[in-house]
């Protein structure tokens, strides 16, 4: 019999055994708890997603308890994720600092003990940044590029200019900082369609690539920003619709000729008609020179009589234009030493022979034009005074094409579209060259075509081998620009890269148009 006594303190044992016995891990059911966990190791990473998974050796007859955290203090307030294999996937975490992991073995309804907590981090690597290419679609370009390993955000840097030469901020493709997520692939950057003083001259009418590249940054280190090198990509081009097809072509042929000329005018002649021209506007050419290469082209060519003192000439396929009317307006001369003080600038109206539709079929008024240019005078000073001469010779034509005509102005309007700037009223503002005041007449550059060849290379060679200008687009000046037409179908610059003799410092230029029907 137990005494009175003894009784109350064998209810307080009783009591002590059944509570150590509840809390002890794996101790809630029969048998022993599961061992500790060991070996928990990285096993890869998803770093697009955030995600870390870990592995584990196995216990025997045993699923598993997995929780994640910040930090160790917070592994105790984390929550517990079940799994039955020996590894486990991560919530999403921060990339950016050490994460913990522990894992503990369930058996039987018993639980292990928790592993030792086991520190993780994204393993952090310089992206690199990615392959940007450009698809033009109407007034806009949209830039894509692949998945990359290690970026978190990607942005789209562009330049009216090579190089990010543009005197202005930086500007980004989705504006302000420009940045867009991980898993954003493409990018639509808006042109403007009706060209204007301060478009940066990025109209598609402008024939200008946009230059674009690519950033690709990770947040854990936002103040390095890889990025890849500048390229230029082009807008989408207008179908130039229906109507008479027309290859038309630009030429200075630095030519007046003399005793020795011979090879000279022949090769020029031959160039011409290797590529099966129909109305060619030549420049530094005189009388001489029409009456020379005429001999060589053949019967089936005619020349727009020459003006006195006009460097500029018209030849044309009489088989397939006549010549109605024509003649010349005079434009500043640009350059002091010149003989003349104006520059006569030759037209004509003609007429196609076999139009493609009788009813609607039209004539062109065609301008062969050189603008002079003050070897002495500071580019801002030359810019300003090409565009001045633009907008005499936009004024003459508007008063002598009546009737509206298509109109094609075609010649040497000099290279002058350094340094960047545009008529925009800011800082760095100043008046712009030749072919932009065209264009924002409603003139359309013929180089803004569906197809373009040999843009990369100048137009002019400096009698010299070519090479590719590390502009990635060729500077300019030759220029075939177009006023009543939808658009352009090819463009060739006719370079010299594989270094032949040349018959002129400047290449043949022209383009594959279609003279829309009334």
């Amino acid at each position: 019999m137990i005494s009175r006594l003894r009784l109350p303190v064998l209810l307080v044992g009783c009591a002590l055994f059944w509570a150590v016995f509840w809390l002890t891990p794996g101790a809630s059911a029969g048998g022993s708890a599961p061992a500790r966990v060991a070996g928990v190791a990285s096993a890869r990473e998803d770093w697009p997603g955030a995600r870390l998974t870990i592995h584990w050796k196995a216990v025997s007859g045993s699923s598993y308890q997995v929780r994640w955290a910040s930090s160790t203090a917070g592994l105790a307030r984390a929550r517990i994720l079940s799994v039955t294999g020996t590894s486990a996937t991560s919530p999403r975490l921060n990339r950016c600092v050490t994460s913990y992991a522990q894992v503990r073995a369930v058996r039987g309804g018993r639980t292990g003990p928790w592993s030792t907590a086991k520190g993780l981090r994204f393993p952090y690597q310089r992206p690199v940044a990615p392959k940007l290419s450009g698809s033009g679609f109407s007034n806009a370009v949209r830039f894509s590029w692949p998945y990359t390993p290690y970026a978190s955000r990607f942005r789209v840097r562009w330049s009216a200019a090579p190089f990010d030469r543009w005197p202005y901020a930086d500007t980004y493709v989705n504006g302000g900082d420009g940045w867009v997520s991980q898993y954003t692939r493409s990018a639509t950057l808006r042109l403007t369609s009706s060209p204007h003083a301060g478009d940066r001259m990025m109209a598609t009418a402008y024939a200008n690539p946009v230059y674009a590249q690519i950033d690709a940054n990770n947040s854990c280190r936002p103040t390095k920003v890889p990025h890849s090198r500048w390229l230029p990509y082009f807008p989408g081009t207008p179908d130039p619709g229906a109507g008479d097809k027309l290859a038309m072509g630009t030429y200075n042929v630095e030519l007046f000729p003399g005793a020795g000329d011979g090879s000279r005018i022949d090769a020029l002649s031959r160039n011409i008609a290797s590529h099966h021209l129909q109305i060619v506007a030549l420049q530094e050419a005189n009388a001489g020179t029409v009456s020379a290469m005429l001999r060589v082209l053949g019967s089936s060519w005619s020349a727009v009589p020459p003006v006195r003192g006009a460097d500029g000439q018209i030849l044309y396929r009489n088989d397939l234009y006549q010549d109605r009317s024509d003649g010349s307006f005079d434009i500043p001369n640009a350059n002091p030493s010149g003989f003349f003080r104006q520059i006569p600038t030759p037209w004509a109206d003609l007429h196609p022979l076999h139009p493609g539709d009788a009813s609607r079929s039209q004539d062109l008024f065609v301008v062969s034009i050189h603008l002079g240019q003050n070897s002495k005078a500071s580019q801002l000073a030359a810019k300003k005074t090409a565009g001045e001469n633009a907008q005499v010779a936009i004024r003459a034509i508007n008063s002598i094409n009546s009737g509206g005509l298509p109109v094609i102005v075609a010649g040497d309007l000099k290279y002058l579209r350094e340094p960047f700037c545009d008529d925009d009223g800011g800082s760095e503002s100043c008046a712009v060259e030749a072919q932009p005041t065209f264009v924002r007449a409603g003139y359309y550059d013929a180089m803004a075509a569906r197809t373009k060849v040999g843009i990369g290379y100048a137009t002019s060679n400096e009698h010299k081998r070519q090479t590719i200008s590390a502009y990635g687009v060729g500077v300019r000046s030759d220029y075939i620009l177009l006023e009543g037409f939808a658009g352009s179908a090819r463009y060739e610059n006719v370079d010299n890269a594989a270094g032949h003799w040349t018959p002129s410092d400047h290449n043949l230029v022209f383009a594959n148009l279609v003279v829309p029907f009334r």
